[in-house]
C-alpha cells in the first residue's frame, strides 16, 4: 500500500524527485504527507503552494497511482522505489534521485561497473569509429553495463554495440518506459531488452515530453553511471549537460580529442576546464577507474546468413540513405529498416548524421 502512496505524491503538480524525497522525509512517509491538512503543513512549514497542491490533488493523485501499479503488473513492468534493495546504489546517491523509477527488463543494477556513453544525435564517422572501439574495449570490463538515452546518434551506437559486444545496455526514457522517442527506435529498444538489458524511467504513464524532460533524464544517466564518456560533443551539445551532472556528481568524466574539429570542442572544452580526463587509450579508463579487466576476444562474424551477404553487396560505397537502401534491395521502407539494423548490429555498417548509413 505504501507504494501506491510513493507514487502518488510524485503525480502531485509541482512536487518533482526532489521535493517528494524532502516531503516524505518532513513527514516520515508519503502517506502522511498525503493525508496532511492545512494546519499540520503550516506547523511544519511546507511551502504553501505545494501544500495546497497535495490537499486539493490526492484523492486523484492516489486513485491514479492505484491504476498505474495495476498496469505495471499486468505489463511486468517493476516499480522500485529508494528503499527497495533492487533501487540502484549509485542513483540512490545523488541529492535529485527519482522517488520513484519504472523498469523494464531484469537487469541487476547492483554490484557491476556502469558506464554512461553519451553525445551527438549527428554523430560523424569519426565519432562513430571512436564509439566502436570503446564498447568493444569495455567488453573486457567484468559484469560491466553501460547507460544511455536511446537517442539517435551516439546513443544508438553505443547501445548497439553494447548489443554487440555481450555487454547489457540500460536505455533511460525521458517519457513512460514504453513511449519511445523517435519511434525509429522501437527496434532497438526491443534488442536492448532481448539480450538482457533494461528500460527505465520515473515519468508515469501518459507524461507529456517536453523539452525538459530530456535535461531531466540526463540526471539519472549520469546518477546512474561510475563513469561517463561523452564520445563526440559541440560546444553546445545536449550531452555536455549529461557531462556536468556527472562532474557534478564527482563521478568520473572521459572524453576522446576525436578530431579536434567543431564538432568535438564540447569535448575539448570539458578537457581544458579539467572536467574530464582525456580518453586515448583504453587504459586511461581502467588507470581511473580499477574496474577488473579481463582479456576477451571481441566477438566476430565468420558466417553471415546468406540474405546479409546479398544485402550488403548491392550496397554503395558511398553514403547512403534509407530510401537509396530500399531501391537497392527493392524493398518497403519497414522491411529495409530491419535490414539496415540486422547490418548494424553485425558491425558492417553505421549510421551517420542527417539519417545517412556507411559501409564499415
Amino acid at each position: 500500500m505504501s507504494l501506491i502512496y510513493d507514487i502518488a505524491l510524485t503525480l502531485v503538480t509541482g512536487i518533482g524527485a526532489v521535493n517528494a524525497a524532502k516531503i516524505t522525509e518532513l513527514y516520515g512517509s508519503a502517506k502522511k504527507a498525503l493525508e496532511t491538512t492545512r494546519e499540520i503543513g503550516v506547523e511544519k512549514q511546507l511551502n504553501q503552494n505545494i501544500l495546497a497542491q497535495i490537499i486539493f490533488q490526492k484523492n486523484a493523485a492516489v486513485e491514479r497511482a492505484s491504476n498505474i501499479v495495476e498496469q505495471c503488473e499486468k505489463n511486468n513492468i517493476a516499480i522500485l522505489t529508494r528503499d527497495n534493495p533492487r533501487y540502484p546504489i549509485l542513483l540512490n546517491q545523488i541529492p535529485d534521485a527519482p522517488t520513484v523509477l519504472y523498469v523494464r527488463g531484469n537487469l541487476n543494477f547492483n554490484n557491476a561497473p556502469t558506464v554512461a556513453i553519451v553525445g551527438t544525435r549527428g554523430i560523424s564517422s569519426v565519432g562513430a569509429n571512436i564509439c566502436k572501439q570503446i564498447v568493444q574495449e569495455l567488453a573486457q570490463v567484468k559484469n560491466i553495463y553501460t547507460v544511455s538515452g536511446l537517442a539517435l546518434g551516439v546513443d544508438k551506437h553505443a547501445h548497439l554495440e553494447s548489443i554487440k559486444n555481450k555487454i547489457p545496455t540500460v536505455a533511460v526514457m525521458a517519457g513512460w518506459v514504453d513511449d519511445i522517442v523517435p519511434r525509429s527506435q522501437y527496434h532497438v529498444a526491443r534488442q536492448i531488452l532481448d539480450a538482457g538489458g533494461a528500460i527505465i524511467s520515473e515519468m508515469p504513464p501518459g507524461a507529456a515530453i517536453v523539452g525538459a524532460s530530456f535535461l531531466i533524464r540526463n540526471r539519472i544517466i549520469a546518477g546512474l553511471s561510475q563513469a561517463t564518456i561523452m564520445v563526440q560533443s559541440s560546444a553546445r551539445g545536449g550531452s555536455m549537460a549529461t557531462a556536468n551532472l556527472a562532474f557534478n556528481y564527482d563521478r568520473e568524466v572521459f572524453v576522446p580529442l576525436g578530431d579536434n574539429s567543431e564538432a568535438f570542442e564540447g569535448n575539448i572544452t570539458l578537457a581544458k576546464q579539467n572536467k574530464a580526463h582525456i580518453l586515448q587509450s583504453f587504459d586511461d579508463i581502467t588507470n581511473v577507474m580499477k574496474w577488473d579487466v579481463e582479456q576477451k576476444i571481441s566477438p566476430k562474424i565468420d558466417v553471415l546468413p546468406p540474405n546479409l551477404i546479398e544485402a550488403i553487396g548491392k550496397l554503395p560505397e558511398y553514403d547512403f540513405s534509407l530510401e537509396l537502401a530500399a531501391d537497392c534491395w527493392q524493398k518497403n521502407i519497414a522491411e529495409t529498416c530491419r535490414t539496415l539494423s540486422m547490418l548494424e548490429i553485425n558491425g558492417l555498417i553505421t549510421t551517420l548524421k542527417g539519417g545517412l548509413y556507411a559501409k564499415i
